[in-house]
């Protein structure tokens, strides 16, 4: 598989006050402040976050207008297009981190890059890091489906103020985002410092990122159910017996986004389509990340596996598309 060369876009995402721009300003203090291109979405009219990790990094762009998705897209066009015309001219920039509002849903970021003809031949995502207040996340459920979508849209979670938080409670949250979303990382930290700092940088930064090979080996959940005010959040962890008709299952999932695609938070899985590598699915809410081919499985486990969250629908529905498309898709589908 040849390297890609595309400049990995990190979206730092959280409810209101959960740590975004503390979690930000530290792990700047970790990597090369002057390659890594910061952008800050706002939500109003004046931008703060900004001077808040001044000292680390001088040159912040701001956008304004963190809950409005078509201004956000247009104005992310026009910022990227100048981080890649700088890079052009000679800067070196290895990574693009965009901090967005606590009101931001993570789609609109993910279908502007990989929409957008400039953007997607120069950019990639590498990933969504999604920050969660444990102190005071409960009043967070029901009102507000951001915070559904962030976590589910998460390839990191981390948990800040673990340690003023009830500690029983800071628990219980990290079970209900595991069984939110069972691909995600969760991560905890103190004061900006994540937990398992080294582990947490290393995979943030390599090539094959979690955000980049979206799979972690410990799935448990199967279809777990949350409340919020007016839908259930489900998540189905499903494995393929046998190799898969990648062609079969292509045309079986653009049906089910056809269908369904406002209730599909989030999928993520490896295939093993017949190649000596899996083929890397990654698709958050109607947006599928363009498959990437890797040329050897991660590790020994050489089963297909598949995640999809869902909100709003009955997940057996989709099992039942894939029973009907089993016979086109060849592998047997194995419930988890």
């Amino acid at each position: 598989m040849a390297t890609d060369t595309r400049i990995p876009v990190i979206i730092l995402t959280g409810f209101l006050g959960s740590g975004k721009t503390t979690i930000l300003a530290h792990v700047m203090e970790l990597i090369d402040p002057a390659r890594t291109e910061i952008i800050i979405n706002e939500y109003g009219s004046v931008g703060l976050d900004q001077y808040l990790i001044q000292q680390v990094k001088e040159e912040t762009q701001v956008l304004k207008g963190g809950c409005v998705c078509c201004q956000l897209r247009s104005d992310l066009v026009t910022v990227l297009q100048q981080v890649a015309n700088r890079i052009d001219s000679g800067e070196r920039i290895d990574r693009v981190i965009i901090e967005t509002s606590g009101l931001a849903d993570p789609a609109p970021i993910i279908f502007t890059i990989y929409t957008d003809p400039m953007l997607q031949n120069r950019f990639r995502i590498g990933g969504v890091i999604t920050t969660v207040d444990a102190t005071t996340t409960h009043s967070h459920l029901p009102p507000h489906p951001e915070w559904i979508k962030q976590i589910t849209s998460a390839d990191w979670v981390i948990i800040t103020k673990k340690d003023i938080a009830d500690q029983h409670d800071a628990a219980m949250l990290a079970r209900q985002i595991s069984s939110m979303n069972p691909s995600a990382a969760i991560y905890t930290a103190k004061n900006g410092h994540v937990n398992h700092e080294k582990e947490f940088l290393k995979d943030l930064l390599s090539l094959n990122s979690r955000g980049n090979l979206v799979w972690q080996k410990d799935l448990t959940s199967s279809t777990a159910d949350h409340h919020d005010s007016k839908e259930t959040t489900a998540s189905l962890s499903l494995r393929f017996a046998g190799t898969v008709n990648w062609s079969a299952f292509s045309v079986w999932l653009s049906m089910l986004l056809h269908a369904h695609g406002e209730h599909i938070l989030r999928i993520k899985g490896l295939l093993d389509v017949g190649s000596p590598g899996p083929i890397v699915l990654n698709g958050v809410q109607h947006i599928v990340h363009p498959p990437i081919h890797l040329s050897e499985w991660p590790d020994e486990d050489t089963v297909s596996h598949l995640v999809i969250i869902v909100r709003g629908i009955d997940p057996d529905r989709i099992l039942d598309s894939l029973h009907i498309f089993g016979r086109f898709i060849g592998a047997a589908l194995v419930k988890v």
